[in-house]
């Protein structure tokens, strides 16, 4: 809804703003369904060209979808995180 889009496009607009127009790398966690993520990747490729993203979330399907989204961007990655468990 419309309060969810200003708070996606202010993010965006904030990654921007940090970028200085360097490349940043970025990640993602708990993605979800990427409401987030095409804003962000959007305000990088434009103000930050070559800027690194990692897009998490502890579900494989959120995870298999964001990739099916926007797989096509060079220098994205994939994967599952849980940050509730401790990495081995």
């Amino acid at each position: 809804g419309g309060e969810l889009d200003l708070f996606n496009r202010a993010l965006g607009a904030a990654v921007a703003a940090l970028s200085t127009g360097k490349p940043l790398r970025v990640i993602e966690i708990g993605a979800g369904t990427g409401s987030a993520t095409g804003p962000v990747l959007t305000a990088l490729d434009r103000h930050a060209p070559g800027s690194h993203y990692v897009y998490t979330d502890v579900s494989a399907h959120f995870v298999a979808a964001g990739e099916a989204r926007f797989g096509a961007r060079p220098a994205t990655e994939f994967r599952n995180l849980d940050i509730g468990r401790h990495p081995h």
